[in-house]
Protein backbone atom coordinates (compact mmCIF):
# COMPACT_ATOMS: atom_id res chain seq x y z
CA UNK A 1 0.00 0.00 0.00
CA UNK A 2 2.86 2.37 0.77
CA UNK A 3 4.41 1.77 -2.64
CA UNK A 4 1.10 2.67 -4.31
CA UNK A 5 0.96 5.88 -2.30
CA UNK A 6 4.53 6.77 -3.26
CA UNK A 7 3.83 6.03 -6.94
CA UNK A 8 0.59 8.04 -6.81
CA UNK A 9 2.18 11.10 -5.19
CA UNK A 10 5.34 10.97 -7.29
CA UNK A 11 3.41 10.42 -10.51
CA UNK A 12 1.01 13.25 -9.72
CA UNK A 13 3.78 15.73 -8.99
CA UNK A 14 5.90 14.70 -11.98
CA UNK A 15 3.03 14.75 -14.48
CA UNK A 16 1.54 18.02 -13.26
CA UNK A 17 4.90 19.82 -13.36
CA UNK A 18 5.73 18.39 -16.78
CA UNK A 19 2.36 19.44 -18.18
CA UNK A 20 2.65 22.87 -16.54
CA UNK A 21 6.09 23.54 -18.03
CA UNK A 22 4.92 22.28 -21.43
CA UNK A 23 1.90 24.59 -21.26
CA UNK A 24 4.07 27.54 -20.26
CA UNK A 25 6.49 26.80 -23.09
CA UNK A 26 3.71 26.45 -25.67
CA UNK A 27 1.97 29.65 -24.59
CA UNK A 28 5.26 31.54 -24.59
CA UNK A 29 6.21 30.16 -28.02
CA UNK A 30 2.82 30.69 -29.66
CA UNK A 31 1.44 33.83 -28.06
CA UNK A 32 4.51 35.55 -26.64
CA UNK A 33 2.64 35.72 -23.33
CA UNK A 34 3.98 34.84 -19.89
CA UNK A 35 1.78 33.04 -17.37
CA UNK A 36 2.12 34.72 -13.99
CA UNK A 37 0.34 35.06 -10.68
CA UNK A 38 -3.23 33.84 -10.43
CA UNK A 39 -3.30 32.47 -13.94
CA UNK A 40 -0.23 30.35 -13.19
CA UNK A 41 -1.83 29.04 -10.00
CA UNK A 42 -5.09 28.17 -11.76
CA UNK A 43 -3.31 26.40 -14.64
CA UNK A 44 -1.24 24.46 -12.11
CA UNK A 45 -4.39 23.44 -10.18
CA UNK A 46 -6.03 22.19 -13.36
CA UNK A 47 -2.97 20.13 -14.29
CA UNK A 48 -2.66 18.87 -10.70
CA UNK A 49 -6.22 17.54 -10.73
CA UNK A 50 -5.78 15.99 -14.18
CA UNK A 51 -2.50 14.38 -13.13
CA UNK A 52 -4.08 13.03 -9.94
CA UNK A 53 -6.84 11.36 -11.96
CA UNK A 54 -4.33 9.84 -14.39
CA UNK A 55 -2.05 8.70 -11.55
CA UNK A 56 -4.98 7.12 -9.73
CA UNK A 57 -5.97 5.17 -12.81
CA UNK A 58 -2.39 4.16 -13.62
CA UNK A 59 -0.96 3.27 -10.24
CA UNK A 60 -3.79 2.62 -7.78
CA UNK A 61 -6.81 1.43 -9.76
CA UNK A 62 -4.75 -0.79 -12.06
CA UNK A 63 -3.29 -2.69 -9.12
CA UNK A 64 -6.68 -3.31 -7.51
CA UNK A 65 -8.21 -4.43 -10.81
CA UNK A 66 -5.40 -6.89 -11.31
CA UNK A 67 -5.77 -8.21 -7.77
CA UNK A 68 -9.56 -8.68 -8.18
CA UNK A 69 -9.04 -10.56 -11.46
CA UNK A 70 -6.96 -13.20 -9.67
Amino acid sequence: MLSKAILFIGGTIAMSLTWLFATMWLIDACCDLAIQGGMLASVFCVWLVAAAVVSWKLFVKQGTDRKNAL
